[in-house]
């Protein structure tokens, strides 16, 4: 798949202005006779265009930010057999258009991710003659995807461009869930995913339907084929987009704790229940009360179009409930049964598995070390990163053995989307890695106490009065970067410290009597009702649910 195909399916030739959306190849073509062109961007998009159009453009550089490639030949970058006129083309900086007058010059922008950037960079320098190769390719290809459905099926291929508008990432995928439509509802299937992983709350709810011996059909959609899952439960690969849509499109009742793509259709008699990857509380404004963090209109649209997708969504307290309408703009079913996940934690020894993985003594106590992500900073993609926390490993261990007693291991667990960068990480032998382990809830519940910042996972702990700090050494510039809170640090029940010796000092002046009571008016406060059976409430609602489906005969 070339770099274009590669960023229009993933949506990202829709992050530009009107005036971007309008450009096409007969304006440009158009624009450069008698021209000097110029193509910004020195990236695998570059090569694309000099490969696809070597013929007909001839450009007078190109133009790149990167001071480490400027004043060379495009040839030492390029992946493509350059010829001809190619290979003389140099890369310079933007200060290369100054030699020409505004009026005099083109410039095409080959960058698929940056482009919005280099055309507001292009116009402070007074340059606003320019085109974004990605869009313009867009609409190429979608003018030619839909003139072949049309001449394949007319009202099909209509019904397709009213749902997908122009979208090619939609366009083939909704022209498939349109032919699976044709086929039948089984009402046993019931379709899970949780983060591409075997996890969260789906994982507890599915096993607890696997215990009432009934015969589901549970399809489990996975990222990597390897995964393990009960014997019971039937995995399909995410990336199998035929088995993927067909086992959506034929489910059912969908369950799931993310949004589900542009392209995914539900249908009338079929039944969307949003879990939510997160327990009764959670810490940071999220979705639609966070979209101020987002850039890209394309997924806020796919947001509202998840939101009136959803039938139910399950929530574990009264707080969960308000959040959950405001952040997801829902107005919908609620069932408060609690959050499955935390049903673990209620069980007298859940973590075992845990020590047996990491190869702990028995007798020894964990701490669970779970920071969330930041932020790259000024970065327009808003890509996550593992951050520096700056933690002393060595005091937090003689701190835990000197108020707690006992020999300690930590475990180190950063948030999923930033789990990779642990590799290049180095800790002492008593630290290990757990940011790979699959199932969060079996780390809370071996661990005896746990260390965070704004992750939403300190409220779990909570349930079974486990001791939580919090270190916020970067509290008002996340706050003011990163997300809001929906929570006041002020109003948690933990302790929470500036930098390291204020951690010290909370670890050593625990109160235990004093924390439980704090954590009794909390849970009170926000209403949290968890007691290590909401899996089997949940369990109990869906199976009344297709019971009452079956005996009305819904296909």
């Amino acid at each position: 798949m070339n770099i274009i195909k590669s960023a229009i399916l993933n949506g990202l030739e829709n992050a530009g202005s009107d005036r971007m959306q309008a450009f096409n190849w007969r304006q440009f073509h158009r624009e450069c006779v008698g021209k000097r062109v110029f193509v910004f961007g020195g990236t695998k998009a570059c090569d694309y265009f000099l490969r696809k159009y070597k013929y007909k453009y001839k450009p007078e550089c190109i133009l790149d930010n990167s001071e480490e490639k400027q004043g060379h030949f495009y040839r030492e970058f390029s992946e493509n057999r350059l010829t001809g006129h190619q290979k003389l083309l140099k890369v310079e900086g933007i200060d290369a258009l100054r030699r020409y007058p505004p009026e005099q010059t083109v410039v095409l922008i080959a960058s698929t991710k940056y482009y919005a950037q280099i055309a507001d960079q292009l116009e402070k320098a007074g340059y606003d003659n320019y085109y974004v190769l990605c869009m313009m390719e867009a609409k190429r290809w979608k003018y030619r995807m839909f003139k072949s459905c049309l001449e394949k099926k007319k009202k099909l291929a209509e019904a397709v461009y009213r749902e997908t508008g122009w979208n090619l990432k939609n366009f083939n995928y909704v022209l498939k869930f349109y032919r699976d439509w044709r086929q039948p509802i089984q009402e046993n299937k019931i379709v899970f995913y949780t983060f591409g992983g075997y996890m969260d709350h789906g994982k507890y709810i599915a096993e607890e339907l696997i215990k009432s011996g009934n015969r589901w059909d549970i399809v489990w959609l996975v990222t990597d084929r390897n995964l393990k899952v009960p014997s019971e439960i039937r995995k399909v690969e995410v990336s199998d987009i035929n088995a993927y849509i067909h086992e959506l499109a034929t489910a059912a009742i969908w369950v799931n704790d993310v949004m589900y793509p542009y392209y995914v259709r539900k249908r009338k008699k079929q039944f969307y229940i949003q879990t939510k990857h997160w327990g009764s509380v959670t810490l940071k404004k999220f979705y639609f009360d966070a979209a101020s963090l987002y850039t890209f209109p394309a997924e806020i649209r796919n947001w509202k179009r998840n939101s009136k997708m959803m039938d139910c969504m399950i929530t574990g307290s009264d707080f969960d409930t308000q959040s959950c309408r405001s952040g997801f703009r829902f107005k919908g079913e609620i069932w408060k049964t609690g959050s499955p996940r935390s049903d673990i934690l209620f069980i007298k020894g859940a973590g075992r598995p845990v020590y047996h993985h990491f190869e702990i003594e028995e007798g020894s106590r964990i701490l669970l070390y779970a920071p969330t992500y930041r932020f790259v900073p000024d970065d327009p993609m808003n890509r996550p990163e593992a951050g520096d926390f700056g933690i002393n490993y060595f005091r937090i261990r003689e701190a835990l053995r000197e108020r707690f007693g006992g020999e300690w291991v930590i475990l180190l667990r950063l948030h999923p989307s930033v789990a990779r960068q642990s590799a290049q990480m180095r800790f002492p032998d008593f630290v290990k890695n757990a940011s790979y382990y699959p199932d969060s809830q079996e780390l809370i519940a071996a661990s005896s106490v746990m260390i965070s910042d704004y992750s939403s996972i300190i409220f779990e702990p909570c349930y079974v009065k486990k001791p939580v700090f919090l270190y916020t050494a970067d509290l008002e510039k996340y706050v003011q970067k990163e997300y809001e809170l929906l929570i006041g640090m002020e109003e948690l029940p933990f302790s929470h410290a500036k930098d390291e010796e204020e951690l010290l000092y909370h670890i050593l002046s625990f109160d235990e009597k004093k924390y439980d009571k704090a954590l009794d008016v909390f849970l009170d406060k926000y209403g949290v009702y968890e007691d290590g059976h909401a899996s089997k409430r949940a369990a109990e609602r869906m199976e009344s649910l297709i019971k009452r489906n079956e005996r009305n005969g819904r296909r």
